[in-house]
């Protein structure tokens, strides 16, 4: 069995219930010392049951609320290898 840190205040935020099961997974997947998670919609929808399109508008209301920060880990194609393909 694992243990994970939530913050305590998380119940003044007034979040529905799918929004603290997507918040609460995340906390999950976080790294402890940077709090950095990245898990696919994919994996979150599994973990929480719920479909991928009603993941994304969580995740999207989360963000409003603050309560997490999304970083696009898209990194650009150099125009070099782009001749290539």
């Amino acid at each position: 069995m694992s243990f994970f840190i939530i913050p305590g205040d998380i119940f003044s935020y007034d979040l529905k219930p799918n929004e603290i099961a997507v918040f609460t997974f995340l906390c999950s997947c976080a790294d402890n010392k940077t709090f950095d998670c990245f898990p696919s919609v994919k994996k979150i929808a599994k973990a929480c049951s719920m479909g991928q399109s009603t993941v994304r508008a969580v995740i999207h209301t989360l963000q409003e609320k603050g309560l997490i920060k999304i970083k696009s880990q898209y990194k650009p194609i150099p125009d070099s290898d782009k001749r290539r393909q």
